[in-house]
């Protein structure tokens, strides 16, 4: 069998020939027979990640849920749990080690418990609030996403690298999920996927050392409204522990944007709810495709869902207030402490932002220089020129 490269262009293998042999441990023999077509006619999954990472409680879910169901994207159907969940770091994956130990350091225990209770429509992460509530099905049986990942290991052997292993991974993910809406169709370029923290420091660089042709996305979030909501999952956390991550977060992504530039995108978490489609017409030019109006509504699988909110939720899609809650739940004492410690690191966080709102972007406009006298243009504004320009050919096939 041909082995395929990790670029954003792969061809689906041809059809497995699938043994014969009883079933494997934990699927039944009738099931086995019912799911032998689709390990008989696997999608690889290959394409690089665009990974979503920063400090929780920024917007990373929804992001996640927006990438959900646009026809070039595979989008993780919860937080990427490989590898050691607290503090969300890579796996070791030794080249020598059996494959049933590397998918023991990579099976996720929530996709698990997701087969098991469903994907509840809208999350009940408010405390003390647990009231009955719709799930959406989710059939991706461990066992049978085990069973995939031994046969693309056997397929791809032999294996030279991890990331080899972890497209194995990826493959067995998105085919086991037997009701995943979006695995075929229009060719891919994407795996889209949240992992909180998992690219600060070291893991930023095994990032880029696993997916050469990966890209990071980080969502910055203002502190007053960050805090707000930290303080709001949990209210007995330590203030200065919250104050300390939410620091940490806006200083990896100024080194991350520092480091690796063009293949770092840095954006506002209000910008995110409140121009939904804006800001995911420019993710769609950074990651380089068509922009379909599914990026602005929020869904699990293609069906609508609500937000991960640290409050009470009662409808699914984009929530707006979160931006401004802070200002009904913070006492002036809060605010001063929290714009004391993080306020001067904000502003230096904003520089390296992609996108800007549309009012600043006014103010700049209204204190420009007449044209004749634009002849000393900084590099970064003929950056920002040159992107526009190529902005409008992209998007001039995509007008509504």
């Amino acid at each position: 069998m041909t082995e395929t490269t990790g670029g954003p262009h792969t061809a689906e293998w041809a059809p497995a020939r699938v043994s014969d042999s009883s079933a494997e441990p934990g699927l039944p023999r009738e099931l086995e027979r019912a799911l032998r077509p689709r390990r008989e006619n696997v999608v690889p999954v290959d394409q690089p990640l665009v990974l979503i990472s920063q400090a929780q409680r920024s917007g990373g879910t929804l992001l996640t849920r927006l990438f959900d169901g646009h026809p070039q994207c595979h989008a993780h159907p919860h937080e990427l749990h490989i590898g050691d969940r607290r503090p969300h770091v890579w796996p070791s994956l030794a080249l020598d080690e059996d494959p049933e130990a590397w998918f023991a350091k990579m099976e996720e225990e929530r996709l698990g418990l997701m087969f098991e209770k469903g994907r509840r429509v809208i999350p009940l992460k408010s405390p003390g609030k647990r009231p009955e509530a719709s799930h959406y099905p989710f059939l991706l049986p461990p066992a049978f996403q085990r069973q995939i990942f031994l046969q693309e290991i056997e397929r791809r052997s032999p294996i030279t690298s991890e990331r080899q292993i972890l497209d194995a991974y990826m493959t067995s993910l998105f085919n086991a999920w037997l009701d995943n809406q979006n695995l075929r169709g229009p060719e891919k370029r994407w795996v889209a996927a949240f992992s909180p923290r998992r690219a600060w420091g070291e893991g930023r660089e095994k990032l880029f050392e696993l997916y050469p042709d990966g890209r990071l996305i980080s969502i910055l979030r203002d502190p007053l409204s960050w805090f707000t909501s930290a303080q709001g999952r949990d209210p007995e956390a330590d203030p200065e522990a919250l104050l300390g991550l939410w620091k940490r977060s806006a200083q990896e992504m100024i080194e991350a944007k520092d480091r690796y530039g063009d293949r770092v995108f840095i954006l506002r978490f209000d910008e995110l709810v409140r121009q939904t489609d804006k800001t995911m017409r420019a993710l769609a030019r950074f990651l380089g495709i068509d922009y379909d109006p599914v990026l602005a509504t929020p869904t699990f699988n293609g069906y609508p869902v609500g937000a991960n909110s640290s409050y009470e939720v009662h409808t699914t899609g984009v929530l707006t207030d979160p931006v401004e809650r802070h200002k009904e739940l913070l006492s002036d004492e809060q605010r001063k402490r929290i714009l004391g410690e993080c306020d001067e690191l904000h502003k230096q966080a904003l520089k390296v932002v992609d996108t800007r709102p549309a009012s600043t972007r006014s103010r700049s406009a209204s204190h420009k220089k007449p044209a004749q006298s634009s002849s000393k243009t900084t590099k970064a504004s003929s950056t920002r020129s040159a992107a526009k320009s190529t902005s409008r050919k992209r998007s001039s096939s995509n007008k509504r």
